[in-house]
């Protein structure tokens, strides 16, 4: 219970949330089960060809928290080329597919259906909290519920650097993500059934929600701490809320401009707090180019066991091939490799928020749908005994 005190008692007195895409603006804090969380991209485990997709949300999530017939979930996936020698760094994309995930949610919620429909017509259903393998039929295997967050990162750190400026003079060490739940969406995907024959394997990708039947978007999620790290307010205006009514990869070349703008000036920010100057201008611009065209991008053919959160990215950037499979997996600890990287240039000291994957291994697993069941504090324990009392009053 203390750490979720102290959550939102961060959130209170902070104008900023650090928490990845958790809470990232006015717009999704009013919608929550439309709050985009964390989006991870990676080979599926054994199973070549495959991408295994990990879509969060509704961050915080109660015991009897569930998905809403109000809100769809839509993931972009495109071919991703890197561009050749003379053109701006980083990526072409091209041959958008669209899965989009809705949800029929009837009172008895042991009865609440998931339904992820591609484009090109390949489909999956699932019952919400089911693990099971993909049915005969499904195009793909599916999971929707309710899972322990896998995020994990030091808030102390994170509002010192961010906002002060500086490192901690005594740093915590304490994941406030420990033990808070979240909404999952996990698909393991052949690629050749999305692109046919001649399918990529690199993939770029992002996720939105939507509602309204699709009229009105709530929030996006690429690369994570965009909004929440990347482009905090530190003058200027707000943009997270603007940010995140962007549609994937139809970003207005006047929006693109303020981001690249903001996390030009950010990087610079980060850049002051060991005292030394890595990111020169000529340096620092195509970074924040490349990070302000907000999607994942994976490489299914590349080895998956180190950490590839930006490796490719950071590759291009030097002149240099990729080694990794890139993307996301839920171990990459991504706040370090971010803070490495800002604070110190591409081969800086590493920046740790002292809060790593040791001791957190078992909120993330090896098989589908990779994260581990929800957690039963005492704040679910609470919500779970009100509901059942009052299932009991109307019975």
């Amino acid at each position: 219970m203390k750490h979720i005190i102290l959550f939102f008692a961060a959130l209170a007195f902070s104008s900023a949330s650090f928490a990845s895409d958790h809470i990232d603006g006015p717009v999704t804090t009013q919608h929550r089960v439309g709050d985009l969380t964390d989006i991870y991209a990676f080979p599926t485990p054994g199973k070549p060809g495959f991408l295994s997709v990990v879509l969060d949300t509704y961050p915080i999530v109660p015991a009897g928290g569930h998905f809403s017939e109000k809100v769809s979930y839509n993931f972009y996936l495109r071919r991703a080329q890197i561009r050749a020698a003379g053109q701006p760094i980083g990526f072409d994309t091209s041959d958008e597919v669209t899965i989009s995930c809705s949800f029929v949610t009837p009172d008895n919620v042991a009865a609440h259906v998931a339904t992820c429909k591609a484009s090109n017509g390949k489909m999956a259903s699932v019952k919400f909290n089911s693990i099971q393998q993909a049915r005969e039929g499904d195009d793909f295997r599916l999971f929707a519920g309710m899972r322990l967050d896998p995020f994990y990162f030091d808030f102390a750190f994170a509002l010192a650097l961010g906002e002060k400026g500086s490192f901690p003079t005594l740093p915590l060490r304490f994941n406030i993500m420990h033990d808070i739940n979240c909404l999952s969406i996990v698909m393991d995907v052949d690629v050749k059934k999305l692109f046919g024959d001649n399918a990529p394997s690199m993939i770029a990708l992002a996720a939105q929600a939507v509602t309204d039947g699709g009229a009105r978007q709530l929030d996006r999620v690429g690369r994570p701490e965009i909004t929440n790290v990347s482009m905090i307010k530190r003058d200027g205006a707000e943009l997270r809320d603007i940010f995140n009514l962007d549609r994937p990869f139809q970003v207005t070349p006047s929006n693109q401009s303020q981001y690249e703008e903001r996390l030009f000036r950010n990087i610079g920010h980060y850049d002051k707090v060991d005292g030394a100057m890595n990111w020169f201008e000529e340096a620092r611009q195509p970074l924040a180019a490349i990070l302000a065209d907000d999607f994942l991008v994976v490489d299914i053919s590349k080895p998956c066991d180190a950490e590839g959160f930006l490796e490719i990215e950071k590759s291009i950037l030097q002149g240099k091939r990729h080694k990794t499979c890139g993307g996301r997996k839920p171990v990459d600890d991504i706040m370090d490799v971010l803070f490495t990287l800002y604070v110190g240039g591409y081969d800086g000291k590493r920046v740790g928020d002292g809060v790593d994957v040791v001791g957190y291994t078992a909120n993330m697993v090896k098989e589908f749908p990779y994260l581990s069941g929800p957690a039963l504090g005492p704040l679910d324990q609470a919500w779970q005994a009100t509901s059942r009392l009052i299932a009991k009053v109307r019975d």
